[in-house]
């Protein structure tokens, strides 16, 4: 072998070497990244975390944190809250904890959130409607409101009545400032011989009209801030004064119960759907729990109208693809909306609610593969706003979603307040500790608002046009934000993976 042709084998050899140690570093790079990219929320070591747990980006990092594959949907300030109530009743080794995830005192942790509260245009208590409320709730938890005519006609005349005797209820609570009759009045009431002699179609016409009357009376703008804290009556549990005012401070309510007492998951249950507009049933089940364990159970219920509410006639049966490729057949709402969003990793578009004080935000991934929220880099995205003519497509759809803020928060170091030796003594003298810790939250979107659209649409000049300069439409994976257009804080961020979901 002459000189040079081993002088060429030599150099080829060293350039096969190079290229495949280039590539083993490569794949090595990769494993760690994905090692290290395992979703830990509010993590201050994240790539597009900047500082603060009320950030965007911390937001897509709480989503990653609890995401299973599952359509998800997420309060993080209804998350933050209900791990400040127990800040406030921590002390020692639980208080040190908590301090180092809120990066703040209590004052100063406090200050903040109770801020952020009263930024939100929350629902004002109508005592008058309570009754109302309640009645709807019955109507709701039997499942009166999805009966057809055939399923009317098929109860029993004692079940009719009775099915009769809650309509009427219903409508004169309602009603009541106008027919004047009092409370204990139209408890009492019994229905005449043509009530009795109601027909299917008849109850079935009165079931409609309520829930269109129902469906206008939650969208008026309003948002409910749920928390509730129950405590084992088991123990007599004394509470401290200064832990009761705090909490109520953060529309906190503390409720004691017998955990051992039949009707104590229908207690809890029912309070939670009286408190969220009858959006959520049945979530709770005690068993297993102890006289020393403390329930936390909150939602965030959101209720809007659109500024521009989508037209009926504009929407479109199209495909819905997921990961997966499969395929399914959606009910696409179209219209023209104005703002617009792109970074590197994403493109969308915002629909403003009624009041534009808050707005819908659509975010689709640029790649069509499964990706993690925090790689959107949120604030980045959100900065990109920009006014446009775009074509918005989005699905209707609704949302419910579980969230087990003890698994959240473990994931972030805090343990000590679920432990044994809680050191929960700021809330009571009695040793507690943090059993159970859920957020429930649900969200529909239709075209009228936040509603299943039983309400019917006024004409509006909402369809889009061909020389429409944008086009979103959300037909494939997509997150989506509802956001406080003053401040920028994330009210409720979601995923959706999937149509025909729970």
């Amino acid at each position: 072998m002459t000189k040079r042709k081993k002088k060429n084998r030599k150099r080829l050899i060293i350039t096969i070497s190079t290229i495949v140690s280039l590539l083993i570093v490569s794949l090595l790079t990769q494993i760690l990244i994905h090692n290290n990219n395992v979703p830990v929320i509010y993590s201050r070591n994240k790539n597009y975390f900047k500082g603060s747990i009320y950030s965007p980006n911390a937001a897509a990092n709480l989503l990653d944190s609890l995401y299973n594959g599952e359509n998800i949907l997420i309060s993080p300030l209804n998350a933050n809250i209900a791990l400040a109530n127990f800040y406030n009743g921590s002390d020692n080794k639980s208080e040190k904890e908590i301090s180092k995830y809120f990066n703040n005192d209590k004052t100063a942790t406090n200050n903040n959130l109770l801020n952020k509260l009263q930024n939100l245009k929350i629902k004002n208590n109508n005592k008058k409607k309570e009754k109302y409320e309640k009645y709807i709730g019955v109507l709701f938890s039997r499942n009166y409101n999805n009966l057809k005519n055939q399923d009317i006609s098929r109860l029993s005349q004692k079940d009719k009545e009775e099915l009769v005797l809650i309509i009427r209820k219903i409508e004169l609570f309602f009603n009541q400032s106008t027919n004047k009759m009092k409370d204990k009045d139209i408890e009492k009431y019994s229905l005449s011989d043509k009530e009795r002699a109601y027909n299917s179609y008849v109850i079935k016409e009165k079931i409609d009209s309520i829930l269109v009357q129902y469906e206008n009376y939650i969208i008026n703008n309003n948002i409910t801030n749920y928390n509730e804290l129950y405590i084992d009556n088991n123990k007599r549990t004394k509470i401290e004064k200064n832990y009761l005012d705090i909490t109520q401070k953060y529309n906190t309510k503390i409720t004691t119960i017998n955990y051992n007492d039949k009707t104590a998951d229908e207690t809890i249950n029912n309070h939670l759907l009286t408190s969220t507009n009858n959006s959520i049933f049945k979530i709770f089940n005690s068993n297993n729990l102890t006289s020393k364990d403390i329930i936390s159970i909150n939602s965030l219920t959101f209720n809007s109208k659109w500024k521009n509410i989508f037209q009926g006639e504009y929407n479109v049966a199209e495909e819905f693809t997921d990961y997966e490729e499969n395929h399914y057949l959606v009910d696409v709402m179209y219209s023209e909306e104005k703002y617009y969003y792109e970074n590197d990793e994403a493109y969308g578009f915002a629909k403003d609610f009624e009041d534009e004080k808050y707005s819908f935000v659509g975010i689709l991934p640029k790649e069509n593969k499964e990706f993690r929220v925090s790689t959107l880099n949120l604030e980045s995205f959100l900065e990109t706003k920009k006014t446009t003519k775009v074509s918005v497509g989005i699905p209707k759809f609704k949302i419910e979603s579980t969230n087990n803020l003890i698994d959240l928060f473990k994931k972030e170091n805090i343990n000590g307040i679920f432990a044994d030796s809680a050191n929960l003594h700021l809330i009571s003298d009695k040793e507690l500790k943090v059993g159970v810790m859920l957020q429930q939250e649900s969200l529909t979107i239709g075209e009228y608002g936040t509603a299943e659209n039983k309400v019917k649409n006024s004409p509006l000049s909402t369809k889009t046009s061909e020389k429409d300069s944008k086009r979103v439409v959300l037909n494939k994976p997509f997150v989506f934000l509802i956001i406080n257009n003053e401040t920028n804080d994330v009210l409720l961020i979601g995923r959706f993976n999937r149509p025909n979901q729970k």
